[in-house]
């Protein structure tokens, strides 16, 4: 594999790079230009004679490099730069450079905006890219302090992750000189800078800017934002015991982002998308807000105290999703967010630790590939789920307290997940064996007893068991879920018995505060295929329902029952949020090639909801309306009077659904009118669809044609599609594995792996994986990712023979 650092080199590395370690970085940016000169110093202590030292570097050119001021032999290759013979003691490294900005989203990022020929320049370096702009070592646990200069355009906005200290003005140019950092990784490291629009905050206590492009100034919602920030840093301030560690917080708003954001110190990038050019979605909005407050949770948990390995990113992304939602809740910003980490989180975390490609949330990495592929729904999801457990286990109390002891250890410096447990006045050795360092979701099936009901722990990956914690009721048919003899168990073998006074009705999580399976009793089953409209509380509705669709999905319950509750809750249920992820869910589940008799059945249904009052029930029935469309019956939607409630993201799915039929021409030319971004990314996926030439397509997707990996990624979502055509090219997909591996980058690589899929073959991409997984050369990254997809169409092959 191209350009990755394995672990046990970097262990080697670590223990022989001392002392405090110092980056002088100055970097000359000038117009028009696709390289930038550099210089920088490095200055530590060598702690023995090495003939293996090196700094990682992805550049284009290494001149004049001296070592405590003399020439010094190297060997610019592969990615590194070599040095020999290097004694032991303080040293100082000094070295020029040349590096090349970037279209793939990685290193300095460069995007030109053809509408105005204005220039945005950004940086993004996780896990393993901070090389690609200066030569370092580039790796979590050798955390350095950095002083950077700038020289660019003097109209330019520059940011860095601290304040400028300086800016002189020569000519066109200015040079910018920030302050000197505290230690931080190199992957946190920032640059950001062009003809960017800045509003600073005049409220916050210490400085806070949001920088975005001129033309997305009427959708920058700033006081919001701030407000956002200014809570949630209040929140966590108190939470963690410990003040917000840096001096200042930028939030930038950029173009061709591949990720949600990025929390470098400091200057936080975020994808433009999120300055949303329409009326959102009140998921939207959640999701957004939710995502500024979990990058802003980052700024302790892996800015402040940082894992000294890929292996414990847990440390990193679990906390700060976990955080992200409690602060929403607590804080009253979002006072139902712990339904969307039942419907988002839980879901998406099961889900995932059902197939054979899950992982332990603490994983042995062992390299930066390996490190890109961790940041899934294991690390994220699982990980948060299990500390929603962790701290119903030891009490927020002595969660908060711990948090507290570890950031006033563990300030500027590394951490391990031992280095973690350890601050905790309670043992979590045994907690941790159990639930971060194995695989697999137990299920906890329940049954009927004489006096109440058994609870059966039943394969957990791993472990027969697990030991939990967790809040039973049981209701009366007559109480209309008001809960009875709501209880707190503790559950430490195989099975756990519960007598109950009602019997009716029995749940084993309420309050989803355990990370389990849930498989009702039959007769608990039956009643709330009928009756879950009856449900008052809506976070409790949305959990009943979450615990069906996964019996659903485990062969507990057939399709066709989940099919009559869904229905159920179309026609009864008032909770937006349940009815649209059961709504979802179905015409998932129908697009997969199920339910196809009750396909006009399930369109009508939700075409009578189709006037609804709640907007955004309304668009996700039109967008389902049209997954169950035939072409004749997409044309009639076509035809409909009166779409104007629906947002553009609704508009163009009916657009690519129709783009090959009579309305082609007049769907190219609506579309070719947007000149936003978004609508020349979704151009390129509608041209890949109408492209009769495939082999045309297939080369502007795989081939260097200067076109950013960004766009591409959009279009591969055009380039399948269930035809004869398409059909010819799955081979070759499996067959352009290798190439790419080796000679594209890891965003590149992930949307390969995503958005060009060809699942809509089920046969054929089936036989495709399993013909590629005979290959024992693959490296893990690319086992994992086909091996899921093996399991996904299993999983549909299943559903379909059942």
């Amino acid at each position: 594999m191209a350009n990755n650092l394995i672990k046990s080199e970097a262990d080697i590395r670590s223990k022989i790079v001392l002392g405090d370690l110092n980056y002088k970085i100055s970097l000359d940016v000038l117009e028009n230009q696709s390289t930038y000169k550099g210089k920088i110093q490095v200055s530590f202590d060598l702690g023995a004679k090495s003939d293996l030292l090196w700094l990682d570097f992805w550049g284009e050119e290494v001149s004049n490099l001296t070592v405590n001021g003399k020439q010094h032999s190297y060997i610019f290759s592969d990615d590194r730069i070599k040095l020999e013979q290097m004694d032991a003691g303080d040293t100082v490294i000094d070295i020029d450079f040349v590096s090349k900005f970037t279209n793939r989203g990685v290193g300095i990022h460069h995007y030109q905006d053809k509408n105005t020929n204005e220039n945005f320049y950004y940086s993004n370096l996780c896990p393993y890219d901070a090389h690609r702009i200066f030569p370092c070592f580039d790796q979590p646990d050798l955390k350095a302090c950095y002083e950077l200069q700038l020289k660019c355009l003097s109209h330019y906005e520059v940011v860095a992750n601290y304040p400028a200290q300086s800016r002189q003005f020569m000519g066109d140019y200015q040079v910018v000189q920030f302050e000197k950092t505290k230690k931080f990784s190199t992957y946190l490291f920032n640059v950001s800078f062009g003809d960017y629009q800045k509003i600073e905050c005049s409220s916050s206590k210490i400085p806070m800017n949001i920088l975005y492009r001129k033309e997305k100034e009427s959708f920058v919602d700033h006081e919001r934002i701030f407000h956002l920030i200014e809570t949630a840093m209040t929140f966590y301030e108190e939470f963690f015991s410990c003040k917000f560690p840096f001096p200042k917080y930028d939030q930038i708003f950029v173009p061709e982002f591949n990720w949600g954001a990025m929390e470098n110190i400091g200057a936080v990038v975020i994808r433009e998308e999120m300055l949303f050019e329409e009326v959102p979605k009140t998921a939207e909005k959640f999701s957004r807000a939710n995502t500024l407050v979990h990058e802003l949770a980052h700024m302790w948990f892996g800015n402040l105290v940082t894992m000294k390995w890929w292996d414990d990113l847990w440390l990193n992304e679990s906390f700060a999703t976990y955080m992200a939602y409690l602060c929403l809740e607590q804080t009253g910003l979002y006072g139902d967010s712990f339904e969307y980490f039942s419907q988002e989180v839980k879901q998406g975390a099961i889900f995932e630790d059902a197939l054979s490609t899950t992982h332990p949330v603490v994983v042995d990495c062992k390299d930066t590939d390996s490190a890109f592929l961790n940041f899934d729904a294991i690390t994220y999801l699982k990980g948060a789920s299990i500390l929603k457990q962790l701290v119903f286990f030891i009490g927020e109390g002595g969660f908060k307290k711990g948090l507290g002891k570890y950031f006033a250890k563990y300030a500027y410096a590394n951490t391990s997940l031992n280095d973690f447990l350890a601050e905790f006045d309670i043992d979590l050795t045994g907690f941790s064996k159990s639930w971060l360092e194995t695989c697999g979701t137990n299920s906890l099936d329940v049954s009927k007893t004489d006096s109440g009901y058994l609870l059966t722990q039943n394969y957990g990956g791993d472990l027969e068991f697990r030991p939990r914690k967790f809040q039973t009721s049981s209701f009366a048919q007559t109480s209309n879920f008001e809960a009875k003899d709501l209880k707190i168990q503790n559950q430490e073998t195989k099975e756990l018995k519960v007598d109950v006074e009602h019997r009716d009705f029995f749940y084993p999580n309420v309050g989803d505060f355990d990370y389990v399976r849930v498989g009702l009793d039959d007769d608990s089953a039956t009643y709330l295929l009928n009756n879950i409209s009856m449900i008052k509380d809506s976070t409790f509705a949305i959990l009943l329902h979450n615990s069906l669709y996964q019996m659903t999905l485990d062969q507990k319950m057939s399709v066709e029952d989940y099919y009559k509750l869904v229905t159920h809750i179309v026609e009864k249920s008032e909770h937006s949020k349940l009815l649209i992820s059961a709504v979802s869910n179905i015409s998932a589940f129908v697009s997969w090639g199920l339910l196809e008799e009750y396909k006009k059945e399930l369109r009508a249904l939700l075409l009578s909801k189709i006037n609804s009052e709640d907007l955004d029930y309304r668009r996700l029935v039109f967008s389902c309306i049209l997954r169950l469309s035939g072409d004749e019956e997409s044309k009639q939607l076509w035809e409909m009077k009166n779409l104007s409630w629906l947002a553009k993201s609704d508009l163009r799915k009916l657009y690519f659904k129709l783009a090959d039929s009579k309305f082609q021409e007049e769907i190219v030319k609506i579309c070719e009118l947007d000149n936003s971004d978004s609508g020349k990314q979704f151009l390129e996926k509608l041209r890949m669809k109408v492209e009769p030439d495939k082999s045309k397509s297939w080369k502007f997707l795989i081939e260097e044609n200067g076109i950013s990996d960004y766009i591409k990624g959009e279009a591969m979502g055009g380039f399948f599609q269930k035809n004869e055509e398409s059909k010819k090219f799955v081979p070759k997909y499996f067959e352009y594995l290798s190439k790419i591996m080796q000679e594209k980058g890891n965003i590149y690589q992930k949307r390969y792996f995503t958005t060009l899929f060809p699942d809509c073959f089920v046969k054929e991409s089936l036989e495709g994986c399993t013909e590629t997984l005979k290959d024992s050369n693959l490296h893990d990254s690319v086992v994992r990712q086909i091996t899921r997809w093996r399991d996904l169409l299993h999983l549909r092959k299943k559903l379909l023979e059942k």
